[in-house]
């Protein structure tokens, strides 16, 4: 049997094709800086994972729920006011996030994940957990990465680790069959890995530019750190109660 890779370079992308996302494992990649952010916050033991859509959602969200809620995620890259957290990996301390479910929302992470809201599972990657992700993902037939890309535009981050994630499959089996796009993604990896290293890489995309002018140098250390941990955060939208937000539940049909 077939196994195959699809990768989607925008959210955008993957909503017009969503018909091959059912039933597929998906990946939400953001590497700078959603994903990553958002594995932090699982291997300092966060319960749950919300994502949202907007500042105003998550505030009725944890108005409207029972459960143990910090709000977290950023708007422009900063902080929302009134949230508990932003959208850095040193924010997500066991101190602040242990144990407690998560409402968040971003600019660009949060819209890959609603694109991949009808696969079988969907997972969050970076490059802090792209090995034990990609040990989880040679159980799949049908992989599909979707890239978060930086206010609709593609960006080179995303498509590293996308093509990184490609070759750790492609390499311990060749079963994997890739579409075009995996296949111009490993290709940008293979050439960008032997010019230089995750740093330098993450430095010259257009995602890094915004978060160095505004003073975010901090995150993209913590974003170019590979394999620090084995946490795979998993978003289970059947087991979110989007009801909670009324009239604005018909933003949320995951069904």
């Amino acid at each position: 049997m077939n196994k195959t890779i699809t990768v989607f370079r925008l959210p955008c992308d993957a909503e017009k094709r969503a018909d091959e996302i059912v039933g597929a494992c998906a990946v939400a990649i953001d590497v700078l800086r959603s994903t990553t952010t958002l594995t932090y916050a699982c291997k300092a033991g966060v319960s749950k994972i919300v994502p949202v859509l907007c500042a105003e959602d998550a505030l009725k969200f944890k108005a409207g729920s029972a459960e143990d809620i910090i709000l977290g995620g950023e708007q422009g890259c900063n902080r929302i006011p009134q949230f508990d957290v932003g959208n850095s990996p040193s924010d997500m301390i066991p101190e602040l996030v242990k144990n407690k479910t998560l409402v968040f929302k971003s600019t660009n992470g949060t819209l890959a994940m609603f694109a991949a809201k009808r696969a079988k599972k969907l997972l969050l990657g970076c490059l802090a957990n792209v090995g034990a992700l990609a040990r989880e993902l040679l159980l799949e037939d049908r992989v599909v990465l979707i890239c978060s890309g930086t206010e609709g535009q593609v960006t080179s981050e995303d498509i590293l680790l996308a093509g990184m994630i490609v070759s750790k499959l492609k390499s311990e089996d060749e079963l994997f069959i890739l579409d075009e796009t995996a296949e111009s993604c490993l290709d940008f990896w293979n050439q960008e890995s032997k010019e230089r290293d995750l740093y330098e890489s993450l430095l010259r995309s257009g995602g890094a530019k915004n978060l160095l002018q505004l003073g975010y140098d901090n995150d993209i250390e913590f974003a170019a750190r590979c394999n620090t941990t084995d946490a795979v955060p998993q978003i289970e939208f059947d087991k979110i109660d989007y009801s909670i937000l009324g009239e604005s539940v018909a933003n949320y049909d995951i069904h």
